[in-house]
């Protein structure tokens, strides 16, 4: 799958309707590699990547959770990864602030030792 993600977003195709055909077990498999894309250079991969993305969060936002705190830490200026991440907390805010309590906790944790 992380290859399929590569030729997809490397050559001008139609990603969306290959990932359409995926079942959301394999879609969470390359959702952090998804999620790194929001700001990819040519817009039909933007917006096919905020497509599959938001398809997956409607089913399983739990596994999207992590990924998407951490990416939003290492791209701050990301501003599609911002409005997608502004939506899913409106949408989630428990979720949401449970996972940053428990991502906070964990990073803490490691720095301490």
């Amino acid at each position: 799958l992380s290859q399929l993600c590569y030729l997809c977003f490397n050559y001008k195709t139609n990603i969306a309707s290959i990932f359409d055909e995926l079942s959301s077990e394999s879609i969470e498999q390359i959702a952090q590699q998804l999620l790194a894309h929001f700001d990819h250079s040519r817009k039909c991969v933007r917006q096919s990547v905020t497509s599959i993305v938001s398809k997956l969060a409607e089913q399983h936002i739990q596994s999207l959770l992590f990924p998407l705190l951490f990416i939003c830490k290492i791209q701050p200026n990301s501003k599609n990864l911002k409005d997608f991440y502004d939506e899913i907390c409106n949408k989630y805010p428990k979720l949401v602030g449970e996972a940053k309590t428990v991502s906070n906790g964990l990073l803490s944790i490691s720095l301490l030792d």
